[in-house]
């Protein structure tokens, strides 16, 4: 088995099999399993999956694990030498498995590996980024990225910066195309991925542990090519998901990988870029002050 594809549902069925029915209308040319973890839905009868799909194998989670969680619980139960963490909410233009298998066993110093993730007008979401860091943001406040030429900004910063037309190396990438080998997952503590994060962050995580711990590269390839509806899978505002799970998961992530002082001037240096530089509303700086006082306790 060359690809396990594996897909966590949460009471979002038709998004779920508008992504399914892309992987088997688009996938060829690559032994592959879809593997479909119901992470506790309440919506429907998770059977009416295989109902619909009679070639996936289904995981019904007792309890909703989360979405690193129901992948771990998916890898458990996979076969293949390479592993394919697809959001629900995306649909494959091309066959895009095929094409990120072929690039990343073309090199070995891949550590995991991300595509061309579109919005539905096909312009680029910014899946390719730099770990945070006190640099970047001393670098932001001190307003140095104005005497930077454009082409260095855009390789420098990547995120939405970048034009994702061209392969790229980066810090860390988006889960929501995120495929590893086996060989890179048993390197991992007790071989899963790290599951402390409910969601938001894990991405961020599991790469650092990928790109410093293991010395590996974290890649961006452009020919392989799929629609992300970027949140039908989870309907909060973005901000609310930030604030809630991502921004306090990023500095729980730097206190682990780098240290407590660390993080500490990450979040000071974040707070004084925002307000300097971004001119953040004062209910989103108080938010993000609020974050260092989990620094003093």
């Amino acid at each position: 088995m060359d690809v396990s594809i594996i897909i966590v549902n949460y009471n979002t069925f038709e998004v779920t099999c508008n992504c399914l029915a892309s992987v088997f209308e688009n996938t060829s040319g690559v032994s592959f399993e879809v593997i479909v973890v119901d992470n506790a839905s309440s919506e429907i009868n998770p059977e009416k999956f295989i109902s619909r799909f009679p070639l996936i194998r289904l995981i019904k989670s007792k309890e909703n694990l989360g979405f690193s969680g129901g992948n771990n619980l998916g890898i458990k139960h996979s076969r293949g030498s390479v592993l394919l963490l697809l959001n629900s909410d995306t649909i494959l233009i091309n066959n895009a498995v095929k094409l990120a298998f072929e690039q990343l066993n073309s090199d070995k110093k891949i550590g995991c590996l991300t595509c061309s993730v579109l919005n539905l007008d096909k312009t680029p979401q910014g899946v390719l980024g730099r770990f945070p860091s006190i640099r970047q943001n001393l670098i932001s406040i001190c307003r140095i990225e104005k005497f930077v030429k454009r082409y260095h900004q855009d390789t420098y910063k990547l995120g939405d910066k970048f034009d994702y037309k061209t392969p790229q190396e980066g810090d860390w990438i988006w889960g929501t195309f995120f495929m590893f080998s086996r060989a890179v997952l048993n390197q991992f503590p007790n071989k899963k991925l790290h599951d402390d994060f409910f969601m938001y962050g894990e991405d961020l995580q599991w790469c650092m542990y990928i790109k410093q711990n293991l010395g590996l590269k974290v890649v961006f390839t452009p020919e392989p090519k799929i629609f992300h509806l970027h949140g039908a899978s989870d309907t909060r505002k973005y901000i609310e998901k930030y604030k809630q799970w991502a921004f306090p998961n990023f500095v729980k992530t730097l206190r682990v990988l780098k240290s407590d002082t660390y993080a500490f001037f990450y979040v000071l240096t974040f707070v004084l870029q925002r307000l300097l530089v971004r001119g953040n509303s004062e209910v989103e700086l108080s938010y993000y002050t609020q974050q260092l006082r989990y620094f003093f306790k």
